[in-house]
């Protein structure tokens, strides 16, 4: 929540600064365990979109319908819905299994998972029939499920306090980066056009199945890194198999910037204090053992249990049904459907992922300066805003309008959501969740709640395979600021709560910025 007390309109700015400065002084070897744990990131966005460009020629090369000309009929209507679809069904069951594997160790569920990678890709690379690539779809699917519950996790593990903000945006920057790749490997493909049935050109046909198999690079080298490179587990994991002096070495090594004696904030006993915080965190989880592990158990304890864990539930189904991997997944089709047609859709995907970038970077540095719910209502509220004109407009629109009026209006609209989304909603939610839960249900509520995440994208996906466009822009448009009013009235600021704790444990005067709205939910 916003902060009551009176501040200087320069003070975000000065926040932001010294955001900047700390991570400069941060050390290379957080920035190396950041940039390994991100490949899985990568990897993340790069399948959810490496399809976007490339389906109209799956269509014809597995002959959907019925001849290798033809990409429009029901049955590929049909075929890619569930082939969209297979991806985010597989994530929502991996989230629920990293939920499982998490207390193995967060480098090791990371390093398995690039088995998964390895496995969806090249199944789905070499298919030739919907089974198989439904298949490999699926198997990428828990991948990538697995990513969105460890990496937020390893980050805030590795990440120094102070920066938890900054490197928790890598995790959103390298996924936007990976949709971007992939979106901008399908320029060179030849789109069929369903007015004008041929047959797919020799290039298309191969490359399409080049841009999946594309995927194996990261995910080796994030095996190689973790494998034999960064072979140690984070610090709070360390101390839950109480082993304290492995956990104050990396300590030394996060804190110590370049090997000094002397941490970033001058205090050469940093990584001791940091020890002992942390020990405390996972003995006062230990002795909640008995009471409350499972969800289950702590929704049934009430308060701020539940609390926090609907909280972050609702906040992270929202996330999707704003639509927004309709749009990173579909965009092709849905510019075609506003009227940008041929290899236009392609370009206007391209710059709207580069948009995409662009912004994430935008919130690696506000992150920290404006706190986890301001950037959430700005960003919510900028959501809705910017589908309203198209909403409005296609509701409006003669059959004139649309295919004259309404492209440049719907490219706008959609550039601006993704603007919004980027800078706050879409990094935001996972440092947030990381954030949150105490330390005794963190695996299994995260897990639990990026798995919905999943499950409102897979409804979305799917369903939008069968709105019209003018459905497509007011749902998403409602949705948003459906959103806007549960930030506002729930959310509380997460921002400086030390690793193990959650703010909806706090008292009110150990909250950073209460709210009626808010604390009263907390004492339920």
């Amino acid at each position: 929540m916003e902060n009551n007390n009176p501040t200087s309109q320069t003070e975000p700015l000065t926040a932001a600064n010294n955001t900047a400065n700390n991570t400069a002084k941060s050390n290379v070897y957080v920035q190396k365990l950041v940039g390994t744990a991100v490949l899985g990131s990568f990897l993340f966005g790069y399948n959810i979109a490496v399809l976007n460009t490339a389906m109209p020629l799956i269509v014809q090369s597995m002959e959907w319908c019925g001849d290798g000309m033809r990409i429009d009929c029901d049955a590929a209507r049909t075929n890619k819905a569930v082939i969209n679809t297979a991806v985010f069904l597989g994530a929502a069951i991996g989230c629920l299994l990293a939920g499982r594997l998490l207390p193995f160790g967060r480098r090791k569920v990371l390093l398995f998972n690039t088995i998964l990678f390895l496995i969806g890709t090249l199944l789905a690379c070499v298919s030739w029939n919907f089974t198989g690539l439904l298949c490999g779809r699926l198997v990428t699917g828990l991948a990538v499920g697995v990513v969105t519950v460890a990496v937020p996790a390893y980050i805030s593990e590795v990440a120094p306090e102070d920066q938890k903000g900054f490197y928790g945006v890598m995790h959103q920057l390298t996924l936007t980066i990976g949709i971007l790749l992939a979106i901008a490997l399908g320029l060179p493909l030849t789109t069929p056009d369903p007015t004008h049935p041929q047959k797919t050109d020799t290039f298309s046909a191969i490359w399409w199945r080049v841009m999946i198999g594309l995927g194996c690079i990261p995910a080796v080298l994030q095996s190689v890194f973790f494998a034999c490179v960064y072979t140690t587990e984070t610090p709070l994991w360390l101390i839950e198999q109480n082993r304290s002096t492995e956990a104050e070495g990396v300590l030394q090594k996060i804190y110590n910037g370049n090997g000094s004696s002397i941490g970033r904030n001058g205090n050469g006993n940093e990584a001791s204090v940091r020890l002992a915080e942390l020990q405390q965190a996972v003995d006062a989880a230990k002795q909640q053992q008995s009471k409350q592990m499972t969800l289950v158990q702590a929704l049934r304890q009430g308060g701020a249990y539940r609390h926090a864990i609907l909280v972050g539930t609702v906040l992270s189904m929202f996330q999707q049904f704003s639509g927004i991997n309709v749009v990173m997944s579909r965009s092709n089709n849905i510019f075609e459907s506003a009227g940008v047609t041929g290899r236009n859709a392609t370009y206007a995907s391209t710059g709207m992922a580069l948009l995409n970038v662009l912004t994430t970077v935008v919130a690696s540095w506000v992150i920290e300066a404006w706190g986890r719910r301001k950037l959430m209502l700005v960003g919510s509220l900028g959501q809705t805003l910017a589908l309203l004109p198209a909403a409005i407009g296609f509701c409006l629109a003669s059959d004139a309008d649309t295919h004259t009026l309404m492209p440049p209006i719907a490219v706008t609209s959609l550039l601006l959501f993704v603007v919004f989304f980027a800078v706050a909603y879409g990094p935001v939610l996972w440092v947030y969740l990381a954030e949150i839960y105490p330390t005794e249900i963190k695996s299994s509520a995260a897990s639990f709640a990026s798995a919905m995440n999943w499950v409102a994208t897979l409804l979305m996906v799917f369903s939008s395979e069968y709105m019209g466009t003018t459905a497509t822009f007011v749902t998403f448009a409602m949705t948003s600021a459906l959103s806007f009013l549960l930030i506002f009235s729930f959310m509380l600021e997460s921002k400086g709560t030390p690793a193990g704790k959650s703010v909806y444990f706090l008292s009110v005067t150990e909250q950073s910025t209460p709210t009626p709205a808010s604390v009263s939910l907390t004492t339920v």
